[in-house]
C-alpha cells in the first residue's frame, strides 16, 4: 500500500518486539531520500525502509544504557587487526518521522567476547528523522582498529527533547544489529532488521620516523666514534 504524504501530521506505526525486558520498536514515516551510498563496511542493503527506536519513540534520549548499534567484525570484510583504521562513519536520514533524532554515535572496541567495552574511541552527533539526507561523520585523526568494533547510538546528556532513532533496512537480517536498555553488557540481537550505520576504513597510515641529517661535522663525529669502537674490539681480541 503506498504511503500517503501529509503536510504536517505523519502517520506513525509502532511495532514492538520485547526481548528479555528490553524493547526495540519499528517506526514508519514519509520517504524522501535516495538511499545510503557511503561506507566500505556495512550489513544493510543501502535502502532505508523504516526506522528503529527505543522507549516507543518518546524523549528524552539521555540514558547511556539505552543503545542501538552495529557490531563490525573485521573478518566479515577481509580486514586484519592493526592493519586498518576507521576514517569515517555514516547513517541515512531518508525518512521524515516527525521526531527529533538529534542523537550521538560512539565508536567502541569489542571486548573479545562480543560486547562493546569502554572507553569510547570517538563520538559525533547525528540528526535523524527529518529526511536531511545521509550524514557522513569524519574521524580525525583516524582510529586504529586493533580488532572488531562497535558503532553505537547511545543516550547522551542534553538530548532532552530527542528520541532514540536510527534508519532501518528490513530486507534481511544480518544478525549484526543490537539494542539494549541495560548498558553495554546487555546488548541483544535485533529481530527487526539491519540498523543502518556504516563504517569507512583504509589501510593504516603508520607514522613516518624522521632521521635527522648529520651534516659534515656530524658525519665526521660518527666516523670517529665507529673507528674508536673498532679499535676497542681489536684490542679485546688481541
Amino acid at each position: 500500500m503506498p504511503i500517503q504524504r501529509r503536510a504536517v501530521v505523519f502517520a506513525v506505526l509502532l511495532l514492538s518486539v520485547s526481548l528479555a525486558g528490553a524493547q526495540e520498536s519499528m517506526i514508519s514515516g514519509v520517504p524522501e531520500g535516495g538511499g545510503l551510498g557511503c561506507g566500505t563496511e556495512f550489513y544493510d542493503d543501502g535502502s532505508q525502509e523504516s526506522g528503529v527506536t527505543l522507549n516507543a519513540g518518546n524523549p528524552p534520549a539521555t540514558d547511556p544504557n539505552f543503545i542501538l548499534g552495529v557490531y563490525f567484525e573485521l573478518a566479515d570484510f577481509g580486514l586484519t587487526p592493526d592493519d586498518f583504521e576507521l576514517i569515517e562513519y555514516c547513517t541515512p536520514d531518508d525518512i521524515n518521522f516527525g521526531l527529533n533524532g538529534a542523537n550521538t554515535l560512539y565508536v567502541h572496541n569489542d571486548n573479545g567476547a562480543g560486547f562493546p567495552e569502554e572507553p569510547a574511541l570517538h563520538s559525533a552527533q547525528i540528526t535523524v528523522g527529518m529526511a536531511g539526507g545521509t550524514e557522513i561523520l569524519p574521524v580525525v585523526p583516524p582510529v586504529p582498529l586493533s580488532g572488531d568494533f562497535w558503532i553505537l547510538n547511545r543516550g547522551t546528556a542534553g538530548q532532552d527533547t530527542a528520541s532514540y532513532l536510527l534508519g532501518l533496512d528490513t530486507s534481511g537480517l544480518a544478525g549484526q544489529s543490537y539494542f539494549s536498555t541495560t548498558g553495554l553488557g546487555g546488548v541483544i540481537a535485533s529481530g527487526l532488521g539491519n540498523y543502518m550505520i556504516r563504517a569507512t576504513t583504509q589501510v593504516a597510515s603508520f607514522p613516518v620516523i624522521e632521521v635527522p641529517t648529520l651534516g659534515m661535522w656530524g658525519l665526521v663525529t660518527l666516523l670517529a666514534a665507529l673507528a674508536d669502537a673498532a679499535v676497542v674490539v681489536l684490542q679485546r681480541r688481541a
